[in-house]
């Protein structure tokens, strides 16, 4: 396992989203209206988005190329401070930025506000040398980077033919199709079972309607499958002794089924392990590495 990660050279395209986390203390309700008062404690960026699935294969992978958008210097260099990643921007719009307002009342912390401001631009073309990587992944948030022209160069296989993808449904129609002929698809269960219902097919055969060989699906708690002409399983989810933190999760397995080639027991120990930490908190791959080989020697 070891050998594969370090070797692996994965170029990955996709919408960066900011992640503006602002933590406030609930001290009571105005007088004048049926308003909240809080007294303001801290506040963070973080990257989210397909920057959070780069981030997790700057641990696994050998050389990472991550072709994004980022407006802002200061989030350009913040994020190069932060991750061993190739970084190839492609500025659109404008940045596509959530901001989170947490409220702590006692032990307890709530999201009381998010806000989206995203773009609606889009990119036409990649722009990049011509690289052969060992796998070629999508990651659409659905903010306006990923295009149908870059779709179509990525089938070309120019960079690499062991292509992925994985698109946020969210509140809107799938968009699956866009992505016919990609080899491998990594979704959650939700989405899949959207996919079926307005295709009246069955999840178990998925995988033709996209013309693909192999759809990977995560299913919370449960663990994960994969799907495909020559193989279909699951694998139970890890144990974990408390969950401290889900956002995020589906990015932490994404990046562990391409940096693992595809094993879904890494990748299910891994989005175990993420989980367990609290937002913020630093993570080790290598220790991590160690033990998860040891469990399964």
């Amino acid at each position: 396992m070891g050998k594969v990660l370090k070797n692996k050279k994965v170029l990955l395209i996709g919408d960066t989203i900011i992640d503006r986390n602002v933590y406030l203390e609930a001290v009571g309700l105005s007088l004048e209206s049926p308003t909240m008062k809080a007294n303001y404690i801290d506040d963070n960026i973080s990257f989210g988005g397909a920057a959070n699935v780069a981030k997790h294969l700057s641990y696994m992978c050998e050389q990472v190329c991550f072709v994004t958008s980022l407006v802002s210097n200061d989030y350009v260099d913040l994020f190069k401070s932060r991750y061993n990643v190739e970084l190839v921007n492609t500025p659109l719009q404008k940045d596509n930025v959530k901001s989170r307002y947490w409220i702590t009342k006692g032990d307890s912390k709530y999201k009381y506000l998010q806000i989206n401001d995203t773009n609606t631009d889009s990119a036409n073309v990649l722009s990049l040398q011509t690289k052969v990587y060992d796998a070629v992944a999508i990651s659409d948030y659905r903010c306006g980077l990923v295009s149908k022209n870059i779709i179509l160069e990525i089938l070309t296989g120019k960079y690499g033919k062991n292509t992925f993808a994985a698109s946020q449904v969210s509140s809107r129609e799938d968009n699956f199709l866009n992505y016919a002929g990609f080899k491998n698809f990594v979704l959650n269960k939700s989405e899949l079972d959207i996919f079926c219902l307005s295709r009246n097919i069955e999840a178990m055969t998925s995988y033709k309607s996209l013309s693909a060989e192999k759809i990977y699906v995560t299913d919370g708690a449960k663990g994960s499958m994969v799907f495909g002409e020559y193989e279909k399983r699951h694998v139970s989810a890890k144990k974990v002794d408390k969950v401290m933190n889900t956002i995020g999760a589906g990015d932490a397995y994404y990046a562990a089924i391409l940096a693992s080639n595809g094993d879904l027991d890494f990748a299910n120990s891994w989005a175990a392990y993420y989980i367990s930490r609290d937002l913020g908190e630093s993570v080790n791959f290598k220790e991590f590495l160690v033990e998860y080989e040891q469990s399964v020697s």
